[in-house]
């Protein structure tokens, strides 16, 4: 998330800091954190052992930092089990942010915390669920709507309207993919 209108917002995309390169600074993620003056959200929300997040590994790989005025914005922090929501060999982290504190006024919810209880472990049925899904997808032209309400967005266009398209088109993605999970 950048910030709205070319104004400073401090949800940011990150770049690959591998990239780049600085004389004062040693390249550690450590070193990062504490120059930039971040908080590790999990390890605050979760104190004690935290699990590895890498299927291959035994300790934690992931992390999800954050500003110390985005702490007291945090609702709740969360580490899925593997395979949760796809297939992958990390875990997923989800972060929830009260969008008032965070960016001033309301925002609709991706989904409802209730609604997020797609829990697949069987890794067998994630490919299936993942094709399904995917059908979904292409069968709604979710991602042609995604693309025109980008667009409208970038192009300072968003409206009232697009708000109302934007909340049927995430009930519709919810539906769908709370009953595939389901399947």
């Amino acid at each position: 998330i950048t910030g709205r209108n070319g104004s400073w917002c401090e949800v940011q995309q990150i770049p690959d800091i591998n990239h780049f390169q600085n004389p004062h600074h040693d390249g550690s993620l450590a070193t990062l954190v504490k120059t930039c003056g971040l908080v590790d959200i999990i390890a605050t929300q979760h104190p004690g052992k935290i699990p590895a997040t890498y299927t291959r590994g035994s300790r934690r790989l992931d992390y999800v930092f954050v500003t110390p005025r985005l702490v007291e914005c945090t609702e709740r922090t969360s580490i899925m089990p593997f395979h949760t929501w796809f297939l992958g060999d990390h875990r997923a982290h989800v972060i929830d942010l009260n969008t008032l504190s965070t960016f001033g006024d309301e925002h609709y919810e991706t989904s409802r915390v209730k609604s997020r209880g797609i829990q697949i472990h069987d890794p067998r049925r994630v490919e299936q669920y993942i094709e399904t899904a995917h059908e979904q997808l292409n069968y709604h032209k979710v991602f042609d709507k995604l693309d025109i309400m980008s667009d409208m967005l970038d192009k300072d266009r968003w409206t009232r309207f697009w708000e109302r398209q934007y909340g049927k088109l995430d009930k519709t993605i919810t539906e769908f993919i709370l009953s595939v999970a389901t399947k």
